[in-house]
């Protein structure tokens, strides 16, 4: 049975090179989805009901007295949560969603929960910084050879 039989993808080489590696279109989502929030609400921890607050009044003001970093929010949350055409998707729908991604890293940030008010969860949009070689790598351990086990002594 061949990888394909198995369901199994695999990365086809074309000519000398392979097919390059892109983000799926949900981590483009969320990513944008986050950069959307932290605009808006920049290091504060707000629940989803103010968020959805926010977008009403925003949406009920005229084009050019409207946030647009608001509008842009409402647009990502619509690509974000799926909901029946023509809907805008419920404080449920958005709170079970931000509960999935909630502690993981998409473009750079990430969404965590940032306290409760009277039960319910306060969101909060913060950085996480790029690894850099010192923290990814371990200190080589510095080995004393034996001579016994060296190539030459075989």
């Amino acid at each position: 049975m061949t990888a394909w039989g198995l369901g199994i993808r695999l990365v086809r080489p074309i000519g000398y090179g392979f097919l390059p590696s892109y983000p799926p279109a949900s981590g483009t989502r969320i990513g944008a989805f986050l950069g959307a929030w932290e605009r808006v609400y920049e290091d504060r921890s707000v629940t989803v009901s103010d968020v959805l607050r926010n977008i009403g009044v925003e949406k009920k003001k005229d084009d050019d007295a409207a946030d647009t970093h608001v509008l842009l929010l409402a647009d990502a949350i619509q690509t974000f949560v799926p909901a029946k055409a023509g809907e805008f998707p419920s404080v449920f729908a958005i709170g079970k969603k931000l509960g999935n991604i909630k502690d993981s890293v998409h473009s750079g940030r990430r969404i965590i929960a940032g306290g409760e008010r009277d039960g319910t969860t306060l969101w909060k949009v913060e950085h996480v910084a790029a690894p850099t070689p010192e923290r990814c790598t371990e200190p080589e351990p510095e080995v004393d050879p034996d001579p016994k086990y060296l190539l030459e002594n075989v």
